[in-house]
């Protein structure tokens, strides 16, 4: 049972944006600050990719977020789908993504509103007067575009659908999935 677990995990994960409703699209990433503090802001699921074990959003070059990962690349992600009855945990370490040929492929893929964040002249978080301040300078988008891939080392899959409540933890040994049963 855990090994098919496993697998609805990566294939709700492997849900592309746009298509059909991915119940974990919206992930809720945690880093920590230069100053040892927890930040979580929330992200959107680009790609997950099984045979990697990983997971792809896309960051803005200039934001906070980019240089907590660089300075500390581990990394904790939840997520819960829209029913709030399924959770997903997942812990790994995140690392832009540098092949100049998958950030273009990126780039080109995302939508009209996802590049537009990226083209505004105000770096992320940065202290502004009104929203349309962040917008008043255009820049190219591209050269403030990054794809961060967070190479995962566990899952924690917690459903609460059943009168049973289950909880089950996968910790990456090598290049296989030990799996193991958890109390929720």
């Amino acid at each position: 049972m855990l090994d098919l677990i496993l697998a609805e995990v990566w294939s709700n994960l492997a849900i592309p944006v746009g298509g059909s409703p991915n119940p974990f699209r919206l992930m809720q990433l945690a880093t920590v600050n230069a100053e040892g503090q927890p930040k979580v802001s929330t992200v959107v699921l680009r790609h997950a990719d099984e045979s990697t074990k990983s997971i792809i959003f896309y960051v803005d070059k200039r934001s906070a977020k980019l240089a907590e990962i660089l300075a500390e690349p581990r990394v904790g992600i939840t997520a819960v789908d829209p029913s709030g009855k399924r959770q997903l945990r997942l812990e790994g370490l995140g690392k832009p993504v540098s092949d100049a040929s998958l950030l273009a492929k990126h780039w080109e893929q995302a939508r009209g509103r996802t590049q537009a964040l990226f083209r505004h002249g105000r770096i992320p978080g940065e202290s502004i007067s009104s929203p349309s301040v962040a917008y008043e300078t255009h820049r190219e988008g591209f050269k403030n575009f990054a794809v961060l891939a967070v190479h995962l080392r566990q899952i924690e899959w917690l459903d609460l659908t059943q009168d049973i409540h289950q909880r089950a933890r996968f910790i990456l040994q090598g290049e296989h999935w030990q799996a193991g049963w958890i109390a929720p």
